[in-house]
């Protein structure tokens, strides 16, 4: 029987999987964080998926220019690699929920939860002795040295600005080569631009955004120790409403009692 939970990551996902847990009983666990804090997620992020959070549904038009296969390029992906990038659609709708409001909402619930320690192998190798089970969110090279060959990963640099009153809320990607702006974000009440390179008269926020894992990596990581993610593999594409199914399931099928 599982006793005793760590959560690697207090960000959004991490603190999805303690809501999760507590609404299914299980309420010995510890989210690991480096720093405590409300979760500012960098970049786009829109939550497919309410949670039972009682939060307004949101729906805003996604503008995509140029090619996917140019964007792709830009950022670095191979062919193996998704982008959110949808062939032949020149305009879309997206509905969503604001991840803003869903972070202050689960930080003040599991903030007394949360140990404020930077994940390091060193204490990677301690938390998972001292646990039954460690849930993961955080990349696993963080945890294991031997996997960081395995993982692809790319810069972005992020640019935040206030809202123009009277601009359209929506979303723009660019395809095209020869412009730094991958895309532009009006959204949840900020202006973000993500640029592809560092521009000098710009003050820009580096991001580093491991990509995907290239190969099978559960191998090195201990027993107890499971990566959260899409497809049951830690990605890039680490959605929420992946994390939330994928820990119900664990539940129901006894690997967290």
């Amino acid at each position: 029987m599982v006793k005793k939970i760590a959560i690697l990551g207090g960000g959004m996902t991490g603190l999805l999987i303690a809501d999760t847990l507590t609404r299914n009983g299980k309420m010995n666990f510890d989210i690991f964080e480096k720093e405590k804090q409300v979760p500012n997620p960098s970049g786009f992020m829109v939550m497919h998926y309410n949670f039972g959070l009682k939060m307004n549904r949101v729906v805003f038009p996604v503008y995509q220019k140029g090619e996917e296969a140019n964007y792709k390029a830009k950022l670095n992906y191979h062919d193996n690699v998704n982008c959110s990038w949808k062939s032949g659609l020149r305009k879309y709708y997206l509905a969503g929920y604001n991840p803003h409001i869903a972070a202050e909402r689960m930080f003040k619930w599991y903030e007394s939860r949360m140990v404020e320690e930077r994940v390091t192998p060193e204490s990677f190798q301690h938390i998972q002795k001292d646990y039954d089970l460690v849930l993961s969110t955080i990349p696993p090279f963080y945890l294991v040295p031997e996997i960081e060959h395995s993982c692809v990963s790319t810069n972005v640099y992020i640019e935040t600005l206030e809202v123009p009153e009277d601009e359209t809320v929506g979303v723009l990607y660019n395809g095209f080569m020869d412009e730094p702006v991958l895309r532009e974000v009006n959204l949840w009440g900020r202006w973000l631009k993500e640029y592809n390179q560092k521009i000098p008269e710009k003050e820009l926020i580096k991001v580093e955004k491991p990509t995907h894992i290239i190969k099978e990596v559960n191998h090195l990581l201990p027993d107890n120790v499971i990566l959260l993610g899409r497809r049951g593999q830690w990605n890039k594409h680490i959605m929420l409403h992946h994390v939330y199914f994928q820990v119900e399931h664990l539940i129901k099928e006894g690997v967290i009692r």
